[in-house]
């Protein structure tokens, strides 16, 4: 699910009875630097073997810069 940009609410998610074997991704929530939320996620029975990631929550932060903090 994803890349979610600016103002992308997600939410109601039912992942039921999932199984993988040797796979890259089973499920992956990702942002890109977005405002928006991902809510109410139910991953029920969710089972992987030997994948690289079962799971991946990837999310960015994006840090508006300090002016009282210039580089000297």
């Amino acid at each position: 699910m994803g890349s979610l940009g600016a103002d992308v609410n997600v939410s109601a998610i039912t992942y039921r009875n999932i199984y993988t074997w040797s796979s890259n991704q089973m499920y992956m929530i990702k942002s890109n630097q977005g405002s928006g939320s991902v809510s109410n996620v139910v991953l029920e029975n969710f089972i992987g073997h030997g994948n690289a990631y079962s799971l991946d929550i990837d999310q960015v932060h994006h840090r508006k810069a300090n002016s009282s903090s210039a580089t000297r």
